[in-house]
């Protein structure tokens, strides 16, 4: 079997056009198939990729039922996700203005995975390079974090990784295909650690290292964390800081939501009281452990006043 792989680009088009040939004897030893030449349109993007794995999930896919209901539960969920990420755009653009402004978010997702990308022109971010990264991080930061919460408060728990940088997706409407480094580099993180929380790769790592000085980096969405992975603890690693997140009309100046703070501990302790196995029950030990860190964090730095 021969594939011929010939890549044009008309002058002035930022997409890449890539024609296969295709000619194959395996199916009939007597006659040549051809496929007639396929053009795939693609183009190249910068930012965030995001890969979010569901906690307990695997086991609800055995049975038919549970796969009817898992799946319109996540595709409810989806949709509540997108509206989130819609409410954000304006805090993007006050925030950010023009740098954020050609942003794109694309949700897609299989079995109990979802991906999420938040990208723009690569050639745009040649101008103000590091502020840019910067905002990048801090909108991560932000959605993210709501993601989660809205998955709690919907009956998902979500673990993941998010990392940055250049890729190249299809712009076939009926199919999502991005490939390039920060894809390999999420989907290689994402179900390696043992908690419920999202943290970052490398590449954002080494960002939000840099990023303290630059007025773009909201520092109050990460938090740093001796992460527990599958075989080691990855010391100081930067996580999202989910359990003090709190939308503009859930937050005060003055008073840090209790109740609210309250709400959650709860869901992720009752999950904690349900595991059936030690490594589940590691799990959620590990993520409250977290999650009073976090709070306790929060409220002595801030020097808040705690309320019902």
């Amino acid at each position: 079997m021969d594939l011929d792989l010939q890549r044009t680009k008309t002058k002035g088009d930022k997409s890449n056009y890539f024609i296969f040939e295709l000619h194959s004897t395996s199916f009939d030893i007597n006659k040549e198939c051809t496929i007639a030449p396929l053009l795939v349109n693609t183009e190249d993007r910068y930012g965030l990729v995001l890969f979010l794995d569901g906690l307990g999930t695997k086991g609800m896919s055995r049975e038919k039922q549970n796969r009817i209901e898992t799946v319109a539960c996540y595709n409810s969920f989806l949709k509540i996700m997108q509206s989130s990420i819609d409410e954000n755009k304006i805090w993007f653009r006050n925030k950010f203005e023009h740098m954020m402004k050609d942003l794109k978010f694309e949700i897609s997702a299989f079995s109990d995975t979802v991906v999420i990308t938040g990208s723009y022109d690569p050639v745009s971010r040649k101008i103000d390079k590091e502020n840019r990264d910067s905002a990048l991080i801090s909108i991560s930061g932000r959605v993210v974090a709501e993601i989660l919460i809205v998955a709690m408060e919907n009956g998902i728990y979500l673990r993941g990784c998010v990392s940055i940088g250049e890729f190249t997706k299809s712009l076939d409407p009926k199919h999502f295909i991005i490939l390039g480094d920060p894809v390999n580099e999420a989907a290689g993180h994402y179900e390696s650690a043992e908690w419920m929380g999202v943290s970052a790769s490398p590449s954002v790592h080494k960002i939000i290292t840099h990023a303290a000085s630059s007025p773009f980096f909201h520092s109050k969405d990460w938090i740093s964390h001796d992460l527990p992975l599958k075989n080691f603890i990855e010391t100081s690693a930067w996580v999202i800081n989910w359990p003090t997140y709190f939308k503009h009309k859930e937050q005060s100046s003055r008073v840090v939501r209790l109740d609210l703070i309250k709400k959650r501990r709860e869901l992720v302790w009752k999950k904690s009281q349900e595991a059936s196995d030690l490594i589940d029950a590691v799990k959620w030990r590990n993520t409250l452990q977290f999650f009073d860190r976090s709070v306790n964090t929060y409220v002595t730095a801030k020097g808040k006043q705690l309320v019902e």
